[in-house]
């Protein structure tokens, strides 16, 4: 959107001087920002809503100057889900994914992959530990296990779900959003 915001400013009037530009494009995108977002709730199909989670109907939100989309750590104050039954019922992949990530080539495993053992780890001895940021420090672990009701999860983070697919049993396909993306 930026790209093309500049190629239309230079199209249309001088970048100079460039507060009057960046006053220009500040209101485009933030113009866009919502018309983006309102794209974005029409062209989805079906919503899979395992978690019911109270934090994932929040809205970005604009308080006139800028956008906000801060996500406090969830606690029993500020969140109701269903989490922690949706994962303990997995138990038996989550098994097979940690002993898939114990045997994994150290050289694969990322930042994300020791975080999401650790968690299937917890979860497997206990159960998931919800509050805090740990969903959104995990992302790619529930993003699989919400895959495995549909056909394929398309995706560029090939490092995660190509570690994860096959202990978890879903199918995936890399999107190679960097091979593809104009330069």
């Amino acid at each position: 959107m930026l790209a093309i915001l500049i190629s239309w400013i230079n199209d249309n009037f001088s970048p100079q001087p460039w507060s009057d530009a960046r006053r220009e494009l500040l209101t485009y995108l933030d113009a866009q920002i919502a018309v983006s977002w309102e794209e974005f709730l029409n062209s989805i199909d079906r919503i899979y809503d395992d978690f019911n989670c109270s934090r994932a109907t929040e809205y970005p939100d604009d308080d006139g100057e800028k956008w906000n989309v801060a996500i406090p750590s969830c606690n029993k104050d500020n969140t109701t889900c269903k989490i922690t039954e949706f994962m303990g019922s997995f138990h038996t992949n989550l098994k097979m994914l940690v002993d898939e990530l114990n045997n994994l080539n150290p050289s694969l495993m990322t930042k994300e992959l020791y975080r999401i053992r650790k968690v299937a780890e917890q979860t497997i001895n206990n159960q998931f530990p919800w509050e805090g940021k740990t969903c959104r420090q995990v992302g790619d672990l529930l993003i699989g296990l919400q895959s495995k009701v549909g056909q394929k999860l398309i995706s560029s983070n090939y490092k995660e779900h190509s570690q994860i697919c096959v202990p978890l049993e879903y199918v995936f396909q890399e999107f190679p959003v960097a091979k593809i993306r104009s330069k």
